[in-house]
């Protein structure tokens, strides 16, 4: 309960950030119940790894799928990482490699 304060107190430009915290969390939280119930099996630190996966899995779609992120959501997580401007530069060239990639496999699609 007092982790959640911090949308109640916090500025609202700041919540986007304490959400995309609480992402680990909640699937740390879903693994234990699946546990609880007896769905999956227990593996040893299965929640740390999963809480893992998911924060790779949002690393991957800032990284190479920007174009399923809502604008917002691109640019809370842009403004909070404080990349220096070697990293935008990298994040910039993945981005219109992956582009390039799906306009010649999808040839029919506009891409924007």
């Amino acid at each position: 309960m007092m982790s959640s304060l911090a949308l109640l107190v916090g500025n609202s430009s700041d919540q986007n950030l304490v959400k995309t915290f609480f992402y680990p969390r909640a699937i740390e939280a879903i693994w234990s119940l699946l546990v609880e119930y007896k769905i999956i099996s227990p593996v040893k630190y299965g929640a740390q790894i999963s809480a893992v996966l998911m924060q790779g899995f949002i690393t991957y779609c800032y990284l190479i799928e920007l174009h399923c992120l809502t604008p917002q959501y691109y640019k809370a997580i842009h403004r909070f990482s404080s990349i220096t401007e070697g990293e935008k530069k990298t994040v910039a060239a993945v981005y219109a490699c992956t582009v390039n990639d799906l306009k010649s496999y999808y040839k029919n699609h506009n891409f924007e």
